[in-house]
């Protein structure tokens, strides 16, 4: 198993630690929680925020490359230790997710490559950044998903960005 150094880093409202990268032997588990039909699975199906208050979430997520050939994550910025990740808030077909973000990438930057059958995992602590009239714009509590944005290696595909999805989670 190879191990990066924790790292701990703000960027546009997220707040990012650590990442593991583990190799494809062993059940595709994380936590107490299988991944089934997911190529992406969290830790919990439930999670209560870390503060009092409310809103600040801690969350590990497992990716697993299920693709016969290379992935490749999209990455923001050579500082970045997670690929970019964006929320959807699946109750509600009008309602955006609070932890759902643009990123302010640089171009050209080289992305996370992902073998067949390998997995990383990333711990995300995540909080909404963006508040109209002093509430937070978008929802923060109720089912969500999560996504990264990947592309496939070596001709396969025409080279642009997919999103692949998680498990349904509930925020408190």
């Amino acid at each position: 198993m190879k191990q990066l150094k924790p790292a701990l880093c703000l960027l546009l409202g997220f707040v990012v630690s650590g990442c593991e990268i583990i190799g494809s032997a062993g059940p595709q588990q994380v936590g107490d929680f299988k991944c089934g039909e997911y190529a992406i699975c969290t830790d919990k199906l439930e999670y209560n925020s870390v503060i009092p208050a409310g809103n600040r979430y801690q969350l590990v997520i497992r990716y697993e490359n299920r693709e016969s050939v290379p992935v490749y994550l999209d990455r923001c910025n050579l500082d970045t230790k997670i690929p970019v990740f964006g929320f959807e808030y699946v109750e509600d077909d009008s309602t955006g997710s609070a932890f759902n973000r643009g990123w302010g990438c640089v171009a050209g930057i080289a992305n996370f490559l992902v073998l067949p059958g390998e997995s990383r995992v990333d711990t995300l602590t995540v909080f909404p950044s963006v508040f109209s009239h002093g509430a937070p714009w978008g929802a923060v509590s109720g089912a969500h998903r999560l996504y990264y944005e990947k592309i496939l290696c070596c001709g396969q595909g025409d080279g642009s960005l997919s999103r692949v999805y998680s498990n349904i989670f509930t925020l408190h």
